[in-house]
């Protein structure tokens, strides 16, 4: 039954489509606008609740309208319309079953026409100022829609900060998302007397370059330590398309503190560090059973550390209020006391926190903070810094110098780690890198950060790995990194928007809360600036692109086989390797008979509970890969260890029996005698057997219209195929 107030929605909505002039009684005249809008441009179901949101950008009305079923759930429209009719987002939600992996019902060029039709139905022409992104990589199961992007194209130049996107389901063809995002009110200027990509090469090399600098990547509590070439200012300063200067790509954001918003944070943390939040908690039976070993402080060590290091405000009324003994994650060997210090008390009107971080160990002092309040203290107004930021500076390294003075001098600060700071302001922080063999490891660091109303430290900590170094004295040098960043990565001309805007967390600031809107000046500039699509990582010793993990990146094209040409599966190992299920190598053999292993390699990634090794199937050659699949295969019940035979040829009928029990119709398919098949040779097909070979032609999965099943045949590797892609497009 409709909803009654929907039902007086839609027939006041039809009137006034009729009759104009009429209105809606008792509905806001904008509000009605953009409805009878919304309805033009799409088909919106007439049994759905309905509600709505107004908002103001760039100084125009903002509608979001949602349409949704308030019972079942099971369905909702989203659409996001300013008050010119520019439809800005779009999304509609159904509910469907998850059938398991298949292949789209909608090819991508099927999709790519549908999304096009709907964009210029809803935006007509918008279509001539964009440019589509192609999508060059492989599919994943896992996605229900076919996904394209377009960038705004100014002067032959793309406009990233304008676009559109959209997706569309690979099964029923409808659009469920669109989101439109576009400036009016920015100049583009003339890409005239512009330097070319080699001279901004040049003043990329001279106003910005590389770096030379560590990396780590923690994987099962073993810290890898890798040397990579890196850009200094990623793309936080660019080359101007114009001059050849180096330009700053947006400006700061400049963050205002209030005290008690500090504090707050700060208390929170301290809270949070001290129960052992940030690390593995170990239970108080483990604890004294680590204590128990002369290796480790006691607690009662711990604290006296604590309170006899006069660089920390931890005073005699500040008793212990929470600890923890905690394992450092990344390493077996390494544990840390985390101590919490407090003199608050009920009615008292002031009182201090302090926390502090120890090695378990040496009793190193690793973290500390420290935070004041006082009843007293009502002031709304920042107080006026006694230092500024190189003052503090000075006064943060003498403390550091006396603190942990071995890791302090093998430490250096680098303005690129500390960004631009205001000169004065309360809370200063500063940030000293770690340096091995004269090269930077940002990943390690001490950070600190002065009070400069009271001159003194109020927090810091250090992070410090115990790891082997591999030495950079066979690095390749700057030259061939640069050859790799230009030639692997490149620079890109492209237009620009930058933003300017500054963020007050006072409460007499222009916001409160910690929320604020950019103020933004809409000013398009001509850029070159790295490109993003890969990760911005040059090995140190190969020149290869490399992930934050250290592993070479790789480029996920689909496979292109150099020998399907005259393949009557052509399409079908296409379509498979699209979705990353292929063979080794760059030639399919598709008339030679295929191995167990290689079936089955083909064929796990088309189940849907094979998740698969690091190493792609089709990549493996050592046993432990080939132990794992077929480890796999044994848990599920596609193949018995008796069956075990990767180097063999597979038979038709064998072939099936295995695709029948990764369907799980096994149990079925036992039942030989009620099953029927079309084939003239069905005599031929092994006892047990014909049950799999009358559901796998049920399902299409074999073809059912040829006259024979040729059990006893192996199977050549271009039927594999057509197997595999009918396997994933049956209903």
């Amino acid at each position: 039954m409709k909803k009654v107030t929907v039902f007086i929605l839609a027939l006041a909505m039809f009137i006034g489509v009729l009759f104009p002039t009429a209105g809606l009684a008792g509905i806001d005249e904008d509000l009605e606008k953009v409805l009878v809008m919304a309805r033009q441009k799409f088909d919106i179901p007439q049994d759905l609740e309905f509600t709505y949101s107004v908002y103001t950008r760039d100084g125009k009305q903002l509608w979001n309208l949602r349409w949704y079923d308030k019972e079942k759930n099971d369905k909702s429209l989203d659409i996001s319309i300013m008050e010119d009719g520019t439809v800005v987002s779009y999304y509609q939600y159904k509910w469907k079953e998850y059938k398991g992996k298949r292949i789209p019902l909608i090819s991508e060029e099927e999709a790519r026409i549908k999304a096009e039709e709907f964009i210029e139905r809803i935006n007509p022409g918008i279509l001539k100022k964009v440019q589509r992104i192609d999508n060059k990589y492989s599919y994943s199961f896992g996605n229900t829609t076919h996904y394209f992007r377009y960038v705004r194209m100014e002067n032959g130049i793309p406009y990233y900060n304008d676009f559109i996107q959209i997706n569309v389901d690979n099964t029923t063809g409808e659009i469920n998302s669109y989101q439109f995002e576009w400036s009016n009110n920015v100049k583009f200027p003339e890409p005239k007397n512009i330097i070319n990509m080699e001279k901004a090469q040049e003043a990329y090399i001279r106003d910005l370059g590389l770096d030379l600098v560590y990396m780590h990547y923690i994987d099962n509590e073993e810290i890898k330590i890798f040397p990579v070439y890196t850009p200094i200012y990623s793309n936080d300063y660019v080359i101007n398309a114009f001059t050849g200067e180096k330009i700053k790509l947006n400006e700061n954001i400049v963050i205002t503190f209030d005290e008690r918003l500090y504090g707050n944070t700060v208390e929170k943390a301290m809270l949070q560090d001290a129960a052992g939040e940030n690390g593995i908690v170990l239970s108080p039976e483990e604890v004294a059973a680590i204590e128990q070993g002369a290796k480790f402080l006691t607690q009662k060590e711990a604290e006296k550390v604590v309170r006899n290091n006069t660089l920390l405000e931890v005073s005699d009324d500040m008793r212990l209020g929470y600890s923890s003994f905690t394992k450092v994650y990344y390493s077996d060997d390494e544990y840390r006391w985390n101590l919490s210090f407090t003199n608050k008390e009920e009615g008292r009107d002031s009182y201090d926190y302090a926390r502090v971080v120890l090695d378990a160990e040496t009793g190193e002092i690793l973290g500390y903070s420290k935070y004041s309040w006082s009843a007293s203290d009502t002031t709304t107004v920042e107080k006026e810094p006694v230092y500024n930021r190189e003052q503090a500076r000075q006064k943060v390294e003498e403390y550091l110098n006396k603190l942990n003075p071995e890791k302090f001098s093998k430490t250096e600060y680098m303005e690129r780690y500390n960004g631009t700071a205001v000169d004065k302001t309360r809370y200063q922080k500063f940030i000293y890198t770690r340096k091995v063999f004269d090269v930077p490891f940002p990943g390690n660091d001490i950070i600190i950060t002065y009070d400069c109303v009271e001159g003194k430290v109020i927090e810091f900590s250090i992070t410090w790995f115990n790891a082997f170094f591999p030495s950079v004295r066979n690095a390749i040098g700057f030259e061939k990194a640069y050859d790799s960043l230009f030639d692997e990565i490149g620079l890109e001309l492209q237009y620009y928007r930058p933003m300017y805007f500054q963020i007050y967390l006072s409460p007499d600031a222009k916001i409160s809360g910690g929320v604020a809107t950019p103020e933004v000046k809409y000013e398009a500039k001509l850029v070159y600036l790295l490109k993003t699509d890969k990760p911005w990582y040059i090995d140190a010793f190969t020149g290869s692109v490399v992930n934050y993990d250290g592993s070479v990146y790789e480029t996920k094209l689909p496979v292109q086989y150099q020998d399907i040409e005259d393949s009557y599966a052509k399409e079908e190992i296409e379509i498979l390797a699209r979705y990353g299920i292929s063979l080794k190598g760059d030639k399919f053999y598709p008339k030679s008979n295929i191995t167990q292993w290689d079936f089955f390699s083909y064929l796990a990634p088309a189940l849907d509970n094979y998740y698969g090794p690091i190493i792609p199937l089709r990549e493996a050659t050592d046993d432990k890969s080939k132990n794992e699949l077929y480890n796999f295969l044994t848990r599920e019940g596609i193949i018995t260890e008796e069956e075990w035979s990767p180097e063999s040829n597979v038979t038709r009928e064998d072939a099936v029996k295995y695709i029948i029990r990764a369907l799980k119709y096994e149990n079925i398919a036992k039942f030989s005698h009620i099953f029927k098949v079309g084939f003239k040779d069905q005599g031929e097909i092994s006892e047990g057997l014909l049950g799999h070979v009358a559901i796998a032609s049920g399902l299409n999965i074999i073809n059912g219209k040829t006259e024979r099943f040729r059990p006893k045949d192996f199977l050549t590797r271009e039927e594999t195929a057509v197997m595999i892609y009918n396997l994933l497009k049956r209903d």
